[in-house]
């Protein structure tokens, strides 16, 4: 539990950060006053980041986020959202080292919010699910991909003061 005092090691030596070049088209609609409508889809190019420590390579993936806002009354907003979060990782396959796992998740929200002059409270469910491939760690070159799957559920509590 005590820290090493042993020379520290540069894991990202001309490793630059960032996010593959992408798009996103949005649109939302309002069919009535108290009902508004959005969807998002994101596109993002392959790019490959050679320098880093394990050379990291990235697919062409894609993304989308749904959502409906619906006043049941002037001062309170319900939502329902679905979004995914689909992984740029590649497939991983028997016999390959130095291959990260690949797993796309997916979820929907639920929430509800009480709005005033200068106040604003809202409550709400998060749950995402994540489906997946990878390769156990300690027997990489011998072992097939595995399936991973996962579940999160969040219950969020949000406030806000407008001055």
């Amino acid at each position: 539990l005590l820290p090493g005092l042993d020379t520290p090691t540069i894991l990202n030596k001309g490793f630059t950060e960032g996010v593959p070049g992408n798009a996103t088209l949005g649109a939302a609609w309002t069919p009535a006053p108290e009902l508004t409508l959005a969807v998002d889809v994101s596109y993002y190019l392959e790019e490959d980041f050679p320098d880093f420590v394990q050379p990291v390579r990235r697919e062409p993936t894609w993304n989308l986020s749904a959502g409906a806002e619906y006043y049941a009354h002037p001062s309170v907003p319900l939502r329902l959202g679905f979004y995914t979060n689909n992984s740029s990782a590649p497939d991983p396959v028997r016999g390959a080292t130095g291959q990260r796992e690949k797993s796309d998740a997916y979820g929907f929200t639920l929430g509800a919010n009480w709005i005033s002059e200068h106040t604003e409270l809202g409550v709400g469910l998060r749950q995402g699910f994540v489906v997946g491939k990878m390769i156990a760690l300690t027997t990489a070159a011998a072992s097939p991909p595995v399936d991973v799957r996962g579940t999160e559920t969040s219950v969020f509590l949000a406030s806000r003061y407008k001055f």
